[in-house]
């Protein structure tokens, strides 16, 4: 697997195109973005969307047939390390409450809690500098 940062137009158009197939909206992803491959196949990708007061993580996509906990694990921290590289300390990132997503951040980050919630949306803060 390969991960790396989204280096041009070419790079967020795929993400788009895995975003639509998979059924979600990455229109409006910005940089940082990091994708990851398998050999030159785009399999998934964190993006970071515009909000004037804050760093919204997302959408966090992986094909369907291709969803692996280390694969999202590895993905995430990729991502972590991004940030931290931009000095960033903590972004917020959503998930729906019912999503595969979400029982994996139960499962495996069980001391994370919800920040907000929105609808079936729940919004939680990863702060970077402490691993959370």
């Amino acid at each position: 697997m390969l991960y790396r940062v989204a280096e041009d137009q070419g790079d967020y158009d795929l993400c788009k195109e895995l975003a639509d197939s998979a059924g979600y909206d990455a229109s409006e992803i910005i940089f940082p973005t990091v994708m990851v491959f398998d050999d030159e196949d785009l399999i998934g990708f964190i993006g970071t969307l515009p909000k004037p007061d804050m760093i919204l993580a997302g959408p966090l996509v992986m094909k369907p047939d291709r969803i692996r906990p280390f694969a999202l694990m590895k993905l995430v921290s990729a991502y972590d390390q991004v940030m931290a590289n931009l000095n960033v300390k903590s972004y917020v990132f959503s998930t729906k409450k019912d999503s595969g997503f979400n029982r994996g951040i139960e499962h495996f980050l069980d001391h994370m809690d919800p920040y907000a919630q929105e609808g079936d949306e729940l919004f939680y803060v990863r702060n970077i500098e402490y691993g959370q």
